[in-house]
């Protein structure tokens, strides 16, 4: 391949699970490639990763480098032999003498300067070090202490190249096997200074638990969106860090984590510092980019304050998740919301708030007058188990103004259509929970056949929507595919 594309800009490898690195070798000669992606999309198994020490899987990796060793001539054998695999950690016990030559370092090195795109996902990266080529050689006794004396300098007695610059942007390791974190991550982001993307979600944590967080802070400050969901645990003194040195920070993916208020406090003082209105905090800058995405789906540590302040003050906001968040409610929706152009929202499984049957309003008729204010919507996932999917419970401000309460005034129900005309007329995709005791009926089906124009998907639990709504539904809008989906509370 090498040798008939030489000028191969873009590799993508599927259903790469459990190879070793060996096959990256030859790639080091394509010059002008831009993007390596090495991935595997099946299902993600974390016995593959907790089980690295058994020899049965080193053995498969040795299986699969020789492998790739066979094919090549005595020639490029040799030349996997100039590298020397990282020196041996007693503290990592007997798998260290199992790890083979540093193949990745060697590749990034050697496509330092082209190479902007880069992802493992799904992927093996078990006992490989990066930049090994790079580490100095052990001192002798005598130049040590020469070195300690001052007599010689440390510079003069050790010959330390450094790793280069790299020129990635983009870097994925999205449910990857790794051993270490420290030995694979952290010597990788410290070259990536122009990194704008960097997606690390659903990695087992415990071969994180020496990373340091922080390190973004100072290595990777064009940061633009950092997804670490599905992480459990995080430092949130080090991702505020993060936060307020990366001026392009626009996306923030951590679901399922244990993140805390005190980080949406941080995103929402470092906004209001770009708008210029941060006061003389030197960590708020006007160079702050629009903060566009948040997801928070499933953080349980998070109260409906944080969440509230978000969505009340960053008007930038264009996606926002927070469903299934323990001490978020619905009445969220009774707040006034600042975020008017999203165009992704999700916020199922949020509960009642105590008394809330004494409200002036009824939280269901708040939530649908909240969304309805929504003015570029594509994306609407909401509900929960308790909540009350009928139309005279607030479903019905959903549907064109004509549908619409005649008691209104005339030029609050003109105002109501140019809102509803601007953004539920976009929606692409809808996903209901609802009260199993009060499934959709005719009226509703009909919102939804309606009111939404362009919707393509249509999601909902266990049934709210009765087999012959399916088919009303059906009759009226073929091209909308509709899924029946299990919802655990």
């Amino acid at each position: 391949m090498v040798k008939y594309l030489p000028h191969l800009r873009i590799l993508r490898i599927n259903g790469c699970y459990g190879m070793g690195l060996a096959w990256l070798r030859p790639l080091q000669d394509l010059e002008y490639l831009q993007e390596l992606a090495f991935m595997n999309d099946t299902e993600f198994d974390c016995n593959d990763i907790i089980h690295i020490y058994d020899e049965s899987v080193v053995a498969d990796i040795d299986d699969d480098w020789q492998g790739n060793a066979a094919d090549n001539d005595d020639e490029d054998i040799d030349q996997f032999d100039d590298f020397e695999p990282a020196a041996e950690e007693e503290e990592e016990g007997t798998f260290m003498k199992y790890r083979k030559t540093d193949y990745l370092g060697e590749f990034l090195v050697a496509r330092a300067s082209t190479l902007t795109r880069l992802s493992f996902e799904g992927s093996d990266v078990l006992g490989f070090k990066l930049f090994v080529a790079c580490e100095p050689p052990p001192l002798s006794p005598t130049t040590e202490d020469a070195a300690e004396a001052g007599k010689v300098g440390l510079s003069m007695v050790v010959d330390r190249p450094c790793p280069p610059i790299l020129g990635l942007k983009y870097v994925n390791f999205s449910k990857a096997g790794i051993d270490r974190a420290a030995l694979v991550i952290e010597p990788l982001l410290r070259q990536c200074p122009d990194l704008e993307i960097l997606d690390v979600s659903n990695c087992l944590e415990s071969s994180w638990s020496r990373f340091q967080w922080s390190i973004l802070s100072h290595a990777c400050l064009k940061l633009s969106t950092l997804n670490f969901g599905g992480f459990g645990e995080i430092d949130n003194d080090q991702l505020i860090l993060v936060i307020q040195a990366c001026h392009g920070l626009r996306s923030l993916i951590a679901y399922q984590t244990n993140i805390e208020d005190k980080v949406l406090e941080a995103i929402v003082d470092k906004w209001i510092g770009g708008q210029g209105g941060g006061g003389g905090d030197i960590h708020l800058s006007p160079r702050a980019q629009p903060f566009l995405e948040l997801d928070v789906s499933w953080c349980t540590n998070l109260k409906q304050g944080s969440i509230e302040r978000v969505v009340q003050t960053i008007s930038t906001l264009k996606s926002i998740k927070f469903s299934w968040c323990q001490y978020i409610e619905m009445s969220v929706f009774q707040r006034p919301w600042g975020c008017l152009n999203l165009e992704e929202l999700e916020a199922q499984g949020l509960d009642q708030s105590p008394g809330h049957k004494s409200n002036e309003e009824c939280i269901e008729v708040s939530i649908f007058r909240q969304v309805s204010k929504l003015k570029r919507l594509r994306r609407l996932v909401i509900g929960s188990d308790v909540m009350l999917v009928v139309r005279d419970k607030g479903f019905g401000l959903l549907l064109e103004s004509e549908e619409r309460e005649q008691q209104q005034e005339e030029e609050e129900q003109q105002q109501q259509q140019q809102q509803q005309q601007v953004g539920l007329l976009g929606l692409e995709y809808l996903d209901f929970v609802g009260h199993e005791d009060f499934p959709l009926g005719e009226s509703e089906v009909e919102v939804i056949a309606t009111a939404f124009p362009k919707l393509k998907h249509f999601h909902y639990g266990v049934g709210l929507v009765p087999g012959e709504m399916r088919e009303l539904l059906t009759k009226m809008r073929p091209e909308i595919q509709q899924k029946e989906e299990r919802v655990y509370f």
